[in-house]
């Protein structure tokens, strides 16, 4: 992997830390779904280091279920942007349908999608990441991708989830890295495999020993306790 891919792993894996903040203040049953765009042929080529780039921005408003949109008016700004945004992924997809750029750029936005109810968007994600893990099964970006979509759709798909966590784990070896090791708790928990998660924390504590959620769920799993998951 060259430095210009590592870069933007890095930038990945640290937009998705914050995926499970607080719910915003737009409640999802209160959202009317959104319709998927329809490709035009009448859009410029992207630059694809900026088209990365906004796509990355995003995740601040729309990388996790519920999103942090606080108003009709800001979903219905940031929806234009996604819009203009996966234009620009599927023409790059039509010139270039197997690339690991296009696939990651399209499995991230139709993730993002599926977190504002644009209609069909989880499924395009779920079929596009698969696609991109079966054509590029070290791709980190496509990994964390995978992980981040399938820990938050719902508990019954963690296992895929724990899988592309499981690649991530090998491929960084022998070095950790914070955001698949915090995943993989998730993971565990939300499989209801609360030993393997307790065994878990103590590798990120190990690697992040101030971690206020992580010490506060060991103790709550300690005690026998619900663990409380962020976002949940």
């Amino acid at each position: 992997m060259c430095r210009a891919d590592r870069a933007r792993v890095r930038r990945l894996c640290r937009a998705a830390l914050a995926l499970a903040a607080a719910a915003c203040a737009l409640p999802a049953a209160a959202a009317t779904p959104l319709e998927m765009p329809t490709p035009t042929r009448e859009i410029a080529a992207p630059d694809v280091e900026q088209l990365r780039q906004t796509v990355t921005r995003f995740n601040d408003l729309i990388g996790g279920y519920p999103t942090r949109l606080a108003s009709p008016a800001q979903r219905e700004a940031t929806y234009a942007a996604w819009s203009q945004a996966l234009q620009q992924a599927w023409w790059l997809q039509a010139r270039e349908p197997d690339s690991e750029d296009s696939l990651l750029l399209l499995s991230e936005l139709y993730r993002q999608g599926h977190n504002m109810d644009v209609r069909g968007a989880g499924e395009r994600a779920d079929e596009t990441v698969q696609r991109c893990i079966r054509l590029h099964p070290d791709s980190m970006g496509c990994h964390f991708s995978a992980a981040y979509f399938y820990l938050s759709i719902d508990p019954r798909f963690a296992a895929k989830g724990e899988a592309s966590l499981h690649r991530l784990h090998a491929m960084y070896a022998p070095q950790l890295n914070a955001a698949v090791e915090r995943g993989l708790v998730f993971a565990y928990l939300y499989q209801g495999r609360k030993g393997d998660a307790r065994r878990q924390l103590d590798v990120v504590l190990g690697l992040q020993p101030d971690a206020p959620w992580a010490l506060r769920m060991r103790d709550a799993l300690d005690k026998g306790e619900p663990a409380v998951l962020p976002g949940r």
